[in-house]
């Protein structure tokens, strides 16, 4: 019995170890689940099955499993297994179901030959528990055990089958002396290999930094050419149908094509609001009282609004239903707890997460734009609690115009 209790104080604080990661909202899609088959020894010293005097041990038999596994870093995972086992007492007197639920430590070397060939072995301790039909023959019973083991996983490439070989040394408690007796297993996985989340991470900071790829464009204006009436004259970036690829004339230099500039000898003040009228305005004080950090929460660690954020975000949108030339960026910011890619990712996650709530409101989203800036714009000391909780905040800021410079001669 005692070795019964340390086995289970052990499944106990190994699970311990995995449960800070229950918080994390991707984490049920990063546990792998395996299905393996095998063969497993019994020892006729064994303790596992209380049995009169005389009595036969169980029969080796064959092994049929499933496992989890959980990635704490690229080498170090921990996996729970339960293995059974159908099979007989040596007698033939009694059929036997073997359970034998268990974690352990995996510990393997990536990217030898290549990231084909990945050693491993592993650490842990189990419950194994026999049930009888037949109890004068073999009896029910339950021990503990403790266990090594050694293997090796061939993945030939990411998307393909990959196979992975286990031996195990298992030792239980034994009959009378010595105190312990060992037994021996042999288990073959196959499986689907699939990039681990580390990877799937930095390939989607890449795609992030990459951006989508630019379409034809042979003026080299800035409009695609499915979408130019002029694709052989560059558009002359004057504010006014920029989107059509062809030049105008604009003689304020206020980038307004004269024939729909309602003030043309004054020139546009770009502020993002009725910039193609051509004349100078001011930006209207609700939407003045529209920029600046807004009230929008998340639950901890995810991109899901919680509390007054549907308000506020409604509220918006009715601002930008009143202007519809206003375009708006919504920038997601965190504090510096934490790994930088992936508060980064949080932080563009939440932005768009806002975007998708206002054009749910009835705003076109190509007036908005979600920009993820991570922990690398605080407007507060990042060493006080305080300080953090002002850094983790969304930002609303009008879009203005970037111009080229003119010519003015």
């Amino acid at each position: 019995m005692r070795q019964l209790r340390i086995s289970l104080t052990f499944v106990i604080l190994m699970a311990a170890v995995a449960t800070p990661r229950l918080a994390a909202a991707d984490f049920f899609s990063d546990v792998a689940l395996r299905v393996f088959l095998g063969f497993r020894l019994f020892n006729d010293d064994s303790a596992l099955g209380d049995r009169p005097p005389g009595g036969t041990a169980i029969s080796n038999s064959a092994v049929l499993g499933i496992r989890a596994e959980y990635g704490l870093t690229r080498w170090l995972a921990v996996e729970g297994e339960v293995p059974a086992t159908v099979t007989d007492s040596r007698d033939g007197l009694a059929n036997l179901l073997v359970l034998d639920p268990r974690m352990h430590m995996r510990a393997s070397i990536p990217g030898l030959a290549g990231g084909r060939v990945k050693p491993l072995m592993v650490l842990g301790l189990g419950v194994p528990i026999v049930l009888s039909d037949n109890q004068t023959g073999l009896e029910s019973d339950v021990t503990g055990s403790w266990y090594s083991g050694v293997g090796v996983a061939f993945e030939p490439k990411p998307d393909s089958l990959a196979v992975r070989f286990d031996a195990r040394l298992d030792v239980l408690a034994a009959r009378g002396d010595p105190l312990l007796t060992p037994e021996f297993q042999f288990l073959v996985t196959v499986y689907r290999a699939e990039p681990d989340r580390w990877t799937r991470r930095q390939a989607r900071l890449d795609e992030l930094e990459r951006g989508p790829a630019p379409p034809a464009d042979r003026d080299a204006d800035g409009v695609p050419d499915d979408q130019d009436k002029c694709p052989d004259r560059p558009e002359d970036k004057d504010r006014f149908e920029d989107n059509d690829g062809c030049p105008d004339i604009d003689n304020d230099r206020d980038l307004v094509l004269d024939v729909a500039d309602k003030c043309p000898k004054e020139r546009e003040s770009l502020n993002g609001f009725k910039d193609q009228d051509g004349c100078s305005d001011v930006l209207p004080q609700d939407l003045i009282d529209l920029e600046g950090v807004v009230g929008i929460q998340f639950a901890s660690g995810t991109a899901k609004m919680v509390g007054t954020s549907f308000k506020i975000l409604r509220d918006t949108a009715k601002v930008l239903a009143k202007y519809p030339s206003v375009r708006l960026e919504v920038g997601g910011h965190t504090d510096n707890v934490g790994d930088e890619g992936d508060n980064q990712l949080l932080s563009q996650d939440r932005a768009q997460a806002v975007v998708g709530f206002l054009v749910s409101q009835g705003i076109d989203n190509l007036r908005l734009r979600a920009v993820g800036y991570g922990p690398f714009n605080p407007i507060a000391d990042n060493d006080t609690p305080a300080g953090r909780q002002k850094n983790r905040r969304v930002e609303f800021q009008v879009i203005k115009p970037k111009l080229p410079k003119l010519n003015q001669q």
